[in-house]
């Protein structure tokens, strides 16, 4: 993936994930315990983001490997497994989960839900150690759906768990300086017809309306 992004596997994975970048697209593919708890098993696309900023992304289809499968945007303090973190992300049965670990080896708190069936667009802000989840269907007209204050995040960028160890799923997203339509990319032939579609922009520097 190009500078500054990179990624890796988190924690418990079992199978090797992997992401690659072409024509402005992500594919990220990860198997993955689950991430909750206190520790995590997912693939993590991400690049520092230390300062006030919003990371969103668009998550186009999920498919069912597993009822907690999941795929979305998050906030880290390091590449631990059990590091404190602000999640926001779809399941296949279009629950969107708000959650957080506040520190490094506590448990994961669950703070708020929202329905989405993707394409579901999602969005973190962050302003000083408060951090907002949004919500949208359309990319313009977004619910917050909660806030949580925390400190010391270092990371910001796209997940994919599978929630089984011995399945891996892959996410697609590309990478924009603000949100605007593009089609949706093909899956590749060589991957598996499990693909999540999507797109990313990081930073906004334009924020579009807002409703809580």
């Amino acid at each position: 993936v190009p500078a500054p992004w990179s990624n890796q596997d988190v924690g418990s994975i079992n199978l090797t994930g992997s992401a690659f970048f072409n024509n402005g697209t992500f594919a990220v593919t990860g198997a993955g315990a689950d991430v909750w708890g206190t520790a995590d098993g997912f693939h993590y696309v991400s690049r520092p983001q230390t300062a006030d900023g919003s990371i969103t992304a668009r998550v186009v289809r999920l498919d069912n490997t597993h009822t907690y499968a999941k795929a979305g945007i998050m906030l880290r303090g390091s590449l631990s497994r059990s590091a404190a973190n602000v999640v926001l992300n779809v399941r296949p049965n279009g629950s969107v989960e708000f959650m957080s670990r506040p520190a490094s080896g506590a448990a994961t708190t669950f703070i708020a839900t929202a329905g989405q069936t993707p394409p579901a667009w999602l969005r973190l802000t962050r302003a000083g150690t408060t951090v907002s989840a949004y919500v949208s269907a359309n990319g313009t007209s977004w619910t917050r759906i909660g806030t949580v204050n925390i400190s010391g995040m270092q990371l910001a960028g796209l997940l994919v768990t599978s929630h089984d160890l011995g399945v891996r799923n892959t996410g697609f997203g590309a990478v924009l300086p603000r949100p605007h339509k593009l089609p949706a990319p093909t899956c590749p032939a060589s991957r598996s017809s499990s693909c999540r579609w999507g797109r990313v922009a990081l930073p906004v520097q334009r924020r579009s309306r807002m409703s809580s």
